[in-house]
């Protein structure tokens, strides 16, 4: 009985997470955020060369590739930010500013560890993704 309990209670759940997740899509798309190029969606290649954006259930990302003089807040990605922003205070949508990562050349980004630092990207110009460092 607690099986099925649980299954109801899990599919129930996963239902929300579902509707919240299309919700925001749509309330971020107004905004110019998650365009077709630039979306990073599990199935299929990003097109873009220089910007990814998603969502992560509430959580929006952006991530853009720049040149070595642009100010982190004239890249892409900072104005997807500031974008995003605008959106959910719009909404009324209380976020967590105080996790959000910004103008970083390292960190987390969905939980893959994303490194174009000097030191990743001097030998091949490559910007490393992968498992956090532990």
């Amino acid at each position: 009985m607690l099986k099925y309990c649980l299954k109801d209670v899990v599919g129930l759940v996963l239902g929300l997470y579902f509707r919240v997740t299309a919700a925001r899509e749509q309330w971020l798309q107004q905004y110019q955020l998650l365009d077709e190029q630039s979306r990073l969606i599990a199935s299929r290649c990003l097109r873009s060369p220089c910007l990814l954006q998603g969502l992560v259930i509430d959580d929006f990302f952006a991530a853009s590739v720049e040149g070595k003089g642009t100010a982190n807040e004239e890249s892409q990605a900072a104005w997807c930010y500031k974008k995003s922003q605008k959106a959910y205070g719009s909404a009324g949508l209380l976020g967590s500013p105080e996790k959000d990562v910004t103008g970083k050349s390292r960190g987390k980004l969905v939980g893959a560890y994303v490194n174009s630092g000097p030191e990743a990207l001097s030998p091949r110009g490559l910007c490393t993704i992968g498992a956090p460092p532990t």
